[in-house]
């Protein structure tokens, strides 16, 4: 197993613990998605459940995807919202790329997911 599929199973394991709050999608040994359980509407757009977080094996890196950071910048642009280790791993507005297996930057993650745990559940989202 190199280094990927340990980092990609190391971050489902930790996404599918939201799995009872969240609906699972695209669950297999390259991704993992979770998602609302609420139908919102977005714009002008109806979802079946807003898109929360997945887990994606690309080429050099397991590929984060966060959607909270994304759809409420404010709550996560505090200097104290993101650990600046895992800000490092931010590509983009919101996608982390993991490159390195790091119990620390897990701890840190799960932070972050709770926190938009959190904010999804005031927008009623879940």
């Amino acid at each position: 197993m190199d280094n990927r599929a340990i980092i990609f199973q190391d971050l489902k394991s930790i996404l599918s613990k939201y799995a009872d709050q969240l609906a699972e999608s695209g669950n297999n040994e390259t991704t993992y998605h979770l998602h609302g359980t609420i139908p919102a509407r977005v714009g002008k757009t109806d979802y079946a459940g807003i898109y929360f977080a997945s887990a994606v094996i690309r080429t050099k890196f397991v590929a984060l995807h966060f959607f909270p950071i994304y759809t409420h910048v404010a709550e996560f642009d505090a200097i104290d919202a993101i650990d600046a280790n895992l800000r490092k791993c931010l590509k983009g507005k919101s996608c982390f790329h993991i490159k390195k297996d790091n119990k620390d930057l897990y701890k840190e993650i799960k932070n972050l997911l709770d926190l938009g745990l959190k904010v999804y559940r005031q927008e009623g989202w879940i």
